[in-house]
C-alpha cells in the first residue's frame, strides 16, 4: 500500500494505456492482423523493436519506409479502428481507478490525461469506462511532436491546467513515461506495474500494481 501526502499538490495526471486500461494484448493483436494484411507477420523480437512504444507514424515508416503520408495515415487509423473493435466488449479499468478518481476530485485536484493515444482511443476508452466530464482536460497524440520520454506532453499538460510541475503527482506505466514526467518536474511519479517490473521503472518514487493499493493522506 502506498500513501500518497498530498499537501501542495493541485493537479494529478493519468497516462492511459497500461496504466488505466491494461489493452497491451489487443494492441498487439490489432498490429498483428494489420501488418498480416500488408505482407508480414509479426514476431515477438519485431512486436518488441519495431512497435512498443512508438508513435504509429514513425512504427509505420520504419516498416514501410516507401508509402505516402497518406497512405500512412490510412494504414493508422486501420489498425486504430481494429484495435477499438477487438477490445470494444473486453475493455475495463485498472481495478480502483474510478474510486482514486472520485476521491481525487473530492480533494479538488485537478484530473488529467497525458497519453500518446489518439483522440478517438482516449474517447473510446473514456466513454467505455464511464468517464464522461472527469477529467479537466487530455492531451494525446495529436497535441504533440514528440513522443514520452520527451516532457513535451507532460509540460503542455501542466501548462493547460495552470499548475506547476511541483504540485502535480503522475500515475504511468513505462520507462518512457516515468522520464517523461520526471524530466518535465513532476513531484511525486507513480509506477503502476503492470507490463513492466518495478526495476523497468525504478526511477519512479512509488509502486503500485493498480489503484486500490493508493491511499490519500
Amino acid at each position: 500500500m502506498v500513501k500518497l501526502h498530498l499537501k501542495g499538490i493541485k493537479a494529478a495526471i493519468f497516462d492511459l494505456n497500461g496504466t488505466m486500461i491494461a489493452d497491451q494484448k489487443w494492441h498487439r493483436e490489432a498490429w498483428r492482423q494489420i501488418l498480416k494484411k500488408y505482407g508480414i507477420d509479426m514476431m515477438d523480437e519485431f512486436y518488441r523493436t519495431k512497435i512498443s512504444g512508438g508513435k504509429n507514424y514513425w512504427i509505420l515508416k520504419k516498416i514501410f519506409p516507401g508509402i505516402s503520408d497518406e497512405e500512412n495515415n490510412k494504414r493508422a487509423l486501420e489498425k486504430e479502428a481494429l484495435y477499438r473493435e477487438i477490445y470494444k466488449d473486453e475493455i475495463k479499468e485498472v481495478p480502483g481507478l474510478t474510486n482514486l478518481l472520485n476521491k481525487l476530485a473530492d480533494k479538488k485536484i485537478k484530473l488529467a490525461m497525458a497519453t500518446t493515444a489518439s483522440k478517438l482511443n482516449r474517447d473510446f476508452a473514456i466513454e467505455k469506462l464511464g468517464l464522461e466530464n472527469v477529467f479537466e482536460l487530455t492531451v494525446g497524440d495529436e497535441d504533440v511532436k514528440n513522443a514520452k520520454p520527451d516532457p513535451e506532453i507532460y509540460l503542455k499538460t501542466i501548462n493547460l491546467l495552470k499548475v506547476k510541475p511541483e504540485e502535480c503527482v503522475a500515475f504511468e506505466d513505462s520507462p518512457s513515461g516515468i522520464g517523461s514526467a520526471k524530466s518535465a518536474g513532476i513531484k511525486i511519479v507513480v509506477g503502476v506495474v503492470i507490463y513492466h517490473s518495478a526495476e523497468d521503472i525504478k526511477s519512479a518514487d512509488f509502486f503500485v500494481k493498480d489503484f486500490t493499493e493508493v491511499e490519500l493522506d
